[in-house]
């Protein structure tokens, strides 16, 4: 332990302080290293103030919370199927990140930490020796950054979207749209679920089922049930997703998605809100649902209400 955290002292000066200078406050997940008595007792006589966020939980910073969304949405895109080519791609995923214009600072990253925004390439001079090769590798490196630009600030909207309180009721569908399908509850072959594909398609929509519900047109690699609730459902008109070329070898659902416990149940704006573990998934795929989305889970509310309504008498 102490040997790992005095290796990590000898970096963070060399990549961090050497370059930067020493900062007034860290904040880092509760790693061995970091949670070692070494280094505590090193940041406190740096006089660094040394936070540490709770277990599973970057969302104690919502700043971090909300880069590691995007980055992840940049590897989903890039990534191979077999997703081991990962560590290749984030020179590519911090360059983009890190120069791309920040909505809530009016400054890119960069600007805001160096006070300059560097440019990612030039235009092309002329070489005295062409060579194909380097063309082909130039103009990727060029088309990869362009792409990743687009795909960040669509990332950025769809989570402005998401936090945003006020924002409006969300959209409806008619037959014929085009839609991209969220994997919430869907399962491929690819070995991490997080940076597995977020939405499948664009798909079409054969027809409406129900007041929230929809049919949809599903190709032959999908073998899932074809009815959807609207919250699965994301505008292919108002949405832009990088295609990567890994097109899905084989994806499987459960024919309904079954509510197996409701584990516990809160007010949220003064709609009930339950949290639902799901059949066949671990409890990290719980998800909070309203009462209107649990119209075949009848039995678990009411066994779930019951002994509440016992204990008061």
């Amino acid at each position: 332990e102490a040997t790992d955290a005095e290796v990590m002292a000898y970096i963070f000066y060399d990549r961090v302080v050497r370059e930067r200078g020493l900062p007034k406050e860290i904040l880092s997940d509760r790693g061995p290293t970091f949670a070692s008595k070494f280094w505590q007792s090193l940041m406190a006589l740096m006089g660094v103030n040394h936070r540490l966020t709770t277990a599973f939980r970057p969302q104690a910073d919502g700043q971090t919370e909300r880069m590691n969304q995007v980055l992840e949405q940049y590897l989903r895109c890039y990534i191979n199927y077999e997703q081991d080519n990962w560590v290749e791609k984030l020179p590519s995923a911090q360059l983009a990140y890190n120069t791309a214009y920040n909505e809530s600072t009016k400054l890119t990253p960069f600007d805001a930490n160096a006070g300059f925004t560097p440019n990612a390439y030039h235009d092309a001079r002329e070489p005295k020796n062409v060579n194909p090769a380097a063309i082909i590798a130039s103009d990727k490196l060029k088309e990869i950054h362009e792409e990743l630009k687009t795909e960040l600030e669509h990332v950025r909207k769809r989570m402005q979207r998401h936090y945003d309180p006020k924002r409006l009721k969300g959209p409806t569908f008619k037959e014929g749209d085009m839609v991209y399908l969220s994997t919430k509850n869907i399962k491929t072959d690819r070995p991490s679920h997080k940076l597995d594909y977020k939405y499948l398609g664009p798909v079409r929509i054969k027809r409406k089922t129900g007041e929230d519900r929809y049919e949809l047109d599903l190709p032959p690699n999908i073998r899932c049930h074809p009815i959807y609730h609207i919250s699965m459902l994301e505008s292919a008109a108002d949405t832009i997703h990088v295609k990567t070329g890994n097109e899905p070898r084989q994806i499987t659902g459960p024919e309904v998605y079954e509510a197996e416990a409701i584990r516990k149940m809160e007010k949220i704006n003064g709609q009930k809100m339950y949290l639902i573990k799901w059949k066949n998934y671990p409890e990290s795929e719980n998800t909070w649902e309203p009462t209107k989305h649990l119209a075949n889970a009848q039995r678990l509310l009411k066994n779930f209400h019951q002994p509440r309504t016992k204990g008061k008498h």
